[in-house]
């Protein structure tokens, strides 16, 4: 009886972490690396990931110009640039551990050409 009631327990523990973990998760951004751009709002459509590195990096060239909402799950502050390998000034920096659903009030919609971490 007493083993019954352990494991009748412990079922209904792993129950309640699985449901409270599912919830966190659909909160967030679906980016499985350090940094990810998506083509739409609300992380939509084709997506570019990356792992920051401390560099210059360029966007995937299906992505160029394409960006509309972003995740940054990296401790690095990254910042987004509307050319090629980082010339010119930023147009936006992307807090650590931060995310942007939509990036046309930070005036970079589908502008990122590359991004420096």
């Amino acid at each position: 009886m007493k083993r019954t009631i352990a494991l009748t327990i412990s079922a209904l523990t792993l129950s309640a972490i699985s449901v409270v973990g599912f919830g966190q998760a659909a909160q967030a951004a679906p980016c499985g690396y350090n940094f990810c751009l998506f083509e739409h709002d609300n992380f939509r459509g084709l997506s570019w990931q990356t792992i920051t590195e401390g560099n210059c990096e360029n966007v995937a060239a299906n992505m160029n110009n394409k960006a509309s909402s972003m995740a940054n799950l990296s401790n690095d502050r990254v910042w987004f640039y509307n050319k090629r390998n980082c010339v010119g000034p930023d147009g936006y920096q992307a807090r650590q551990r931060s995310e942007d659903k939509d990036l046309t009030n930070n005036g970079f919609d589908n502008k990122t050409s590359s991004i420096y971490s």
